[in-house]
């Protein structure tokens, strides 16, 4: 008996092989939104338009073989340097000539340049623009035909009047900003990336932050997407390469470093060559083709014609029988992601601004401009006094009180308390900020006698959309923290749980708890490691609650994560939020920054930023018992106290 040869076989394998190689090089360095090879480096480039998203989903379809090749970008002219000092010099009275005009409605302001600083010398239309011409004549009451028409004119009017019905930022505005012209935008926020080059930026001020900020993760958020794209199989390459980025005129853009980073900066510090636009989900690909066999295939899916059983606009993820990019035969990942808040973090649109704790502008005014959102001393400081229903304490008489959605104070500031940054900084429930707090997602169980209704609400498909808006989590629509005033005063049933405290901050809708020290039968520990009874009536002041270390040493200390954020100089060479400093050193610098050494027992009291009679104490250890010494000698001494010796830390940069 003779066997067949193996020859035919192995030749057959090794042209499949070939086949499959040649395949992936075609795919590397195929043109458009989803090659990774290398790019000539350009700063920013304006993405494709509509034109060029139908030439890119053509050009999948029928492959790189058949098509031209692209010219070359022409690499735009490189950006100046930043100045040192700002080169804006004008006097008072230039000042307010930009402001005759807007003063004749707004007077008195929080701040006439909107900074603390009283050097800075600022009008009207320098950040907001606008018209300052326009002048409203003494006995025209507010809501006459006449007040409206000298708003007009000085306002820049808006595209979509019905998204823009006063001066509070919208509810869920999200995309349609890019809509809105770039002197509108630059109306309305300054500090919003788009018109920021314009304002904060311009003639020297703040230009390098304006030019790094809208480069930073803050801002693109490419972690998000490569995470997503990478680890389902939708993208080959683990280094990231699609961000958010938008031009002035609100079009996707695609973002370039310049220089091109080493080999070096890109393996060791994570600096990327360039973040491409992100693809709209009708043309991405799906990273498996065998997803085509997936559940769903009884019959061909018709976009646009409904199932009673799917669910009321969530129509079933099926494919397509035909190529990639018809009907529904895209990425299920792409999908998803487009359709999820994934995105709204990011710097360059507004928050939801649609519930309680849930409040901020875009892009620099997203963290410079506090809004009331936390009413815990611990997480707010001098604000908590605010409320947290965004609500504005301004002296200015146009803004309404009542509404929300508004700044606490037209007043650009450093003092930022921690609860600015939850607005963003909650995603997911479990990490981040709310570790930082000692808080996590609620798990829908937990005293949920008072968190669901006695019998079971009947909504209709209208109700059940606001709600999903508002809060996109499922079991939102069976309890009552669909209602907004219930979700307001969810901490009002604090005295009342028996297992868990609620926050007052309520991000997406959502409701977070705090986390205590347990043993593993689930009862409270203190401090000592003792139980703590379950019928005390102050068993959650008694237990500890597992914050970060750093929050109750600080207290009304506001945590920047700014590049020159101070560092302490005491407590063991360790910085005020837990990193290592340098050497130490006594000189003068920002009154904020300030470290004090009082009396003979060398005790170092570290300042609040937020609040300036605010103090704790930052322990010393043995490392540290010369250094007072040391610093006292070399520090102004103290004209009040003669025993008093008090140290001026200078503040170093370092890496958030």
């Amino acid at each position: 008996m003779t066997l067949p040869s193996a020859r035919p076989a192995r030749r057959v394998l090794l042209g499949t092989a070939l086949v499959v190689v040649a395949a992936g090089s075609v795919w590397l360095a195929a043109p458009g939104e989803w090659r990774s090879a290398v790019r000539p480096a350009v700063p920013v480039v304006a993405a494709e338009n509509a034109d060029g998203l139908t030439r890119l989903a053509q050009r999948i379809r029928r492959g790189p073989s058949e098509e031209a090749p692209e010219p070359a970008p022409t690499p735009p002219a490189a950006e100046p340097p930043a100045s040192k000092e700002p080169e804006f010099r004008q006097t008072q009275e230039d000042a307010d000539r930009k402001s005759a005009g807007c003063m004749t409605c707004h007077a008195p302001v929080d701040s006439q340049s909107m900074h603390e600083s009283t050097t800075v010398k600022l009008g009207c239309t320098d950040c907001h623009g606008g018209n300052a011409e326009a002048r409203l004549t003494g006995g025209v009451a507010a809501g006459t035909p006449a007040y409206e028409q000298v708003k007009t004119a000085a306002h820049v009017q808006p595209r979509h009047p019905q998204l823009w019905t006063g001066a509070a930022n919208p509810q869920r505005s999200f995309a349609r900003l890019n809509e809105e012209s770039d002197d509108f935008v630059r109306f309305v926020n300054p500090g919003d990336l788009r018109a920021a080059r314009r304002s904060c930026g311009q003639n020297g001020c703040h230009t390098a932050e304006v030019a790094q900020v809208p480069k930073s993760m803050m801002a693109t958020g490419p972690m998000l997407w490569a995470a997503a794209y990478y680890n389902n199989g939708s993208f080959p390459l683990k280094t990231p390469r699609f961000g958010e980025s938008y031009g002035p005129d609100g079009i996707p853009q695609r973002a370039v470093t310049t220089p091109p980073p080493t080999v070096e900066e890109m393996a060791r510090k994570g600096v990327l060559r360039f973040l491409e636009p992100l693809p709209r989900f009708e043309i991405v690909q799906p990273g498996n083709v065998l997803r085509v066999f997936e559940r769903g295939q009884e019959r061909p899916l018709e976009i646009g014609v409904p199932d009673r059983d799917e669910l009321p606009g969530r129509p079933a993820n099926r494919l397509s029988a035909r190529g990639f990019g018809t009907l529904n035969r895209t990425d299920p990942v792409g999908v998803s992601l487009q359709r999820t808040r994934l995105l709204d973090p990011m710097l360059s649109f507004m928050g939801t601004n649609d519930n309680p704790g849930d409040y901020r502008s875009s892009g620099c005014t997203a963290c410079h401009v506090v809004y009331a959102n936390d009413r815990s001393p611990v997480h707010s400081g001098p604000y908590a006094s605010s409320g947290h229903r965004g609500r504005s304490q301004t002296v200015d008489p146009t803004i309404r009180k009542d509404e929300s959605g508004h700044p606490i104070k037209h007043v650009l500031t450093r003092s930022i308390p921690s609860s600015q940054c939850v607005v963003c900084h909650h995603h997911p429930g479990t990490t981040v900020t709310n570790s930082y707090y000692g808080y996590t997602w609620w798990d829908n169980e937990t005293d949920g006698a008072l968190m669901y209704p006695e019998t079971e609400r009947r909504l209709s498909a209208r109700e059940v959309d606001e709600i999903q808006r508002r809060n996109p989590e499922g079991a939102a629509v069976r309890g009552k923290w669909s209602d907004p005033e219930f979700l307001a005063n969810i901490t009002d049933l604090n005295p009342k749980l028996t297992r868990t405290q609620f926050a007052d901050f309520h991000g997406h809708g959502w409701v977070f708890r705090a986390v205590y020290k347990q043993n593993r039968k689930g009862e409270l520990l203190d401090e000592a490691g003792k139980i703590v009874s379950h019928d005390d009536p102050q068993r959650f002041t008694k237990a500890v609650h597992l914050k970060d270390i750093h929050l109750p040493r600080s207290r009304r200390r506001a945590r920047r994560r700014l590049p020159e954020a101070p560092i302490s100089r005491c407590s063991r060479r360790r910085s005020a939020s837990g990193g290592s400093s340098g050497a130490a050193t006594c000189s003068r610098s920002a009154r904020w920054s300030r470290k004090t050494w009082r009396g003979r027992s060398s005790r170092c009291w570290t300042r609040s930023i937020p609040s300036p009679r605010g103090r704790w104490r930052t322990p010393s250890g043995p490392r540290n018992r010369g250094w007072p010494r040391r610093c006292a000698r070399t520090a102004r001494r103290g004209a009040s106290r003669p025993r008093a010796r008090r140290c001026l830390s200078s503040p170093t940069p370092t890496a958030a």
